[in-house]
């Protein structure tokens, strides 16, 4: 039996990104335009593990590649739904730095530092600083600004939980496997690809309860 779900997780378990897709379509008409910045980052999530699938299960070629596209576009999705979350609270220039230092080190690394047929290690790794960094400044944000005393009916409190929760695990994950990897082998790449599977639907799950909260409003709500 377990062997079953472990195959069934290992095989199916990222369709589960669907539950995103379909509050999504769902709640479409309710989102901010906050909000609204999180169908671009579902959209290329969705997309990416499509063609991922295909590519490796199916044709059978080397799709790292794609992933530095992929990199890039998420992240400033990211940026951008945290630009509008962040309003006035922070300089009007600070998140467009930041997307234009993140996508200049990216296409660097690309070009002259990794090579686009293997794992771009370093931009991934500067990804999840960031991100971590942006949704602690949010954190910040609701505890200063205090719009609402129910952090569990804002929608922007789960979205911004699951990104902290996917990129914290990511950013451990990179670390466990620098230490582990030599020692361990294919067991801990094993169970790393589990728990990173097992974030990446924690994250989607939290979107979509946030999606769902989401307030007929057209300003985001804490």
């Amino acid at each position: 039996m377990v062997e079953t779900f472990t195959y069934w997780f290992v095989r199916y378990g990222s369709a589960l990104l669907i539950i995103s897709t379909l509050v999504l379509l769902l709640r479409w008409r309710t989102l901010s335009p906050g909000l609204r910045w999180i169908s671009l980052f579902i959209a290329t999530a969705t997309l990416g593990e499509i063609i991922s699938k295909v590519t490796s299960r199916y044709l059978h070629i080397n799709n790292l590649a794609l992933f530095h596209g992929y990199t890039f576009i998420e992240f400033n999705a990211i940026a951008l739904f945290y630009r509008q979350v962040f309003g006035s609270f922070v300089p009007r220039w600070l998140i467009p730095a930041v997307m234009v230092f993140f996508s200049g080190f990216a296409l660097i690394n690309t070009l002259y530092i990794q090579a686009v047929t293997g794992i771009h290690t370093y931009t991934l790794v500067l990804e999840c600083l960031l991100v971590i960094g942006m949704a602690l400044l949010a954190y910040y944000q609701m505890l200063a600004e205090l719009r609402t005393t129910r952090l569990e009916t804002s929608p922007v409190f789960w979205i911004n939980t699951g990104f902290l929760l996917y990129f914290a695990g990511v950013l451990f994950l990179f670390m466990l496997r620098n230490v582990f990897i030599k020692s361990a082998g294919s067991s801990f790449e094993l169970l790393s690809n589990y728990l990173h599977l097992g974030v990446i639907i924690l994250l989607h799950l939290f979107i979509s309860i946030g999606l769902w909260l989401s307030p007929k409003s057209r300003l985001i709500s804490y």
